[in-house]
């Protein structure tokens, strides 16, 4: 396999001549993971370009306009694909995060241009590069993004998006090149979906919803959605080149969303339509591990109970107890059902979800693509100090050689644990369904981000605002102790796990005189701690 032997100098038209020559002598139809052989995005010219431009496919690419000056790096890097894609063009392989064991078929893969424009895809050809050009490439793409923050515009604006589209893939680091196994599990469906989230440590990409038990309606399609949110009237709209957020009617947005032709990229990431029972469905693994779902069956089983005690006495005690169990059930936060809307271009910058929930993300129609990274204590740190704005430089940057591609296509649902960090770009027009949910083997990283919420809330960093917040988080837990983890280990031993869930909450679970939910008093929330420490100290 032929290499460069110095990994800090440029390729030369040379060796890629080389390197491709051989390429080509195999077809370059196969990208041999023994060999570390790689694949970059290299585009054709389009069908109506006159016969002399066909001769060079990547020649429509860099006639496009392009941000002048400092930016040119991104000519460079695509011309450097060129000079490759010339003289071999690999077909259409496997994804970039697909099984390596897989004999299933796959459709060709597109990628959108940098216009905004709803039909502009143009299908990828992948030439095949060594480990040095491919990195010799990322560093380009990277020297590149460093010089567009260095200009302070935003992310995910209408200059950073040609670029980002061209180089996006090179921030794979699993992915593209790895000489160990991808770092996302993709499996066919959900039939054993809790062998395959037993542990939940890593995100996993289910290429069918079969057995996940996740339902989506096909009420939910461009034509239908107008009336299916008929209810709704406004949306909260982001403009992804401005990043700024402005309310909009569901008709004036449906009709963007239709144009074929557009200037902007909308994104609405933040509708919650839990209200819409018979459209969406959530996995069963949420059903069965959320906590606000275990909630939910634990106060219904305690409605019950109280009911039965009010019908052998009808006791004060008893009619105050199922009013705030009604109270309580009334309120439980709802962030389990999102609908998406994203037009084509859309950018959304680095983040951890509200109060680190755990996220399902099904695709119905289009593609995301969600470049994501561990939760690692060192990163968790980095963090913080940065959505304090305590470090000024961006996180994809400082994280560069972490983030993990995972591309989500039509009809397939990926599953995120707890506290990732991820940005998310679109490549093309997409409608999706996603829900956050809490889990109880993350309660400590629940509660470290809702608190670095809450601080930069108080603060007024990073921009963050009461939408972004899981509101109602402490009273769900206070409920959580109360309904089902008190019940759960009253007079009874338990796993070395459960047992670091009593003492996280024995810790850290804090008496307030008020919470944005008024479902228990001081006092009663003294007596749960008390009961809490009891426990633990039996344990």
């Amino acid at each position: 396999m032929s290499n460069f032997k110095d990994s800090n100098s440029s390729p030369t038209r040379s060796h890629l001549m080389s390197l491709t020559s051989e390429r080509a002598s195999r077809q370059a139809k196969i990208v041999n993971y023994n060999e570390n052989a790689m694949r970059v995005v290299a585009r054709p010219a389009p069908a109506h370009r006159q016969s002399s431009d066909a001769e060079d496919p990547m020649e429509d690419l860099l006639q496009a306009q392009r941000p002048a000056g400092r930016f040119s790096a991104a000519r460079g890097l695509l011309d450097t694909v060129r000079k490759i894609a010339k003289t071999s063009l690999a077909s259409d392989g496997p994804k970039f995060l697909e099984n390596r064991n897989s004999d299933d078929s796959q459709d060709p893969v597109h990628h959108s241009a940098p216009s905004t424009s709803k039909n502009s895809k143009i299908q990828i050809h992948r030439p095949i590069l060594c480990e040095t050009t491919f990195n010799h490439l990322k560093t380009e793409f990277r020297q590149e993004i460093r010089n567009f923050i260095e200009t302070g515009k935003k992310m995910g604006c209408q200059e950073f998006m040609p670029f980002f589209e061209d180089g996006e893939r090179l921030l794979d680091t699993y992915g593209n090149y790895s000489k160990t196994e991808p770092a996302v599990k993709i499996v066919q469906d959900g039939t054993h979906y809790l062998r395959e989230l037993e542990s939940f440590d890593g995100p996993i990409l289910f290429k069918k919803v079969k057995g996940l038990g996740l339902e989506v309606s096909e009420e939910i399609n461009v034509e239908n959605l107008e009336e299916l949110l008929e209810d709704q009237k406004y949306l909260n709209v982001i403009c992804s080149f401005t990043q700024i957020t402005k309310t909009m009617p569901v008709k004036k947005f449906m009709e963007f969303f239709r144009k074929d032709s557009r200037n902007y990229a909308f994104n609405v990431i933040s509708l919650e339509v839990s209200k819409l029972k018979k459209v969406i469905r959530v996995p069963q693994y949420v059903e069965r591990f959320g906590i606000i779902n275990q909630l939910k069956t634990a106060l219904e089983a305690e409605q019950k109970r109280q009911g039965r005690l009010l019908l052998e006495r009808n006791s004060q005690e008893t009619q105050k107890n199922l009013k705030i169990l009604e109270k309580i059930f009334s309120e439980l936060p709802t962030y389990q059902k999102f609908l998406v809307l994203s037009t084509k271009g859309s950018f959304t910058n680095a983040h951890i979800d509200l109060s680190a929930t755990a996220t399902f993300f099904h695709v119905k129609i289009g593609k995301k693509v969600f470049y994501i990274a561990p939760p690692t204590p060192e990163n968790l740190e980095i963090y913080e100090r940065v959505e304090k704005e305590e470090m000024s430089e961006w996180i994809g940057d400082i994280l560069w050689d972490q983030w993990i591609r995972v591309e989500i296509s039509a009809g397939q649902t990926a599953m995120i644990p707890s506290g990732w960090i991820h940005f998310v770009w679109t490549p093309e027009d997409t409608i999706a369904v996603s829900g956050s949910y809490l889990l109880e083997k993350y309660v400590s990283r629940h509660f470290r981000i809702t608190a670095l919420d809450e601080y930069c809330l108080q603060n007024q960093t990073s921009g963050i605002t009461m939408d972004h917040m899981f509101q109602g988080f402490h009273p769900v837990m206070w409920a959580y102790v109360k309904y089902i983890l008190l019940p759960d280990i009253a007079g009874r031993s338990v796993s070395p796990e459960k047992l670091k869930i009593v003492k996280f909450f024995a810790q850290n679970l804090e008496a307030k005189k008020s919470m944005d939910r008024k479902w228990f008093e001081e006092v009663e929330q003294l007596d749960i701690q008390k009961k809490l420490k009891i426990e633990l100290h039996r344990l």
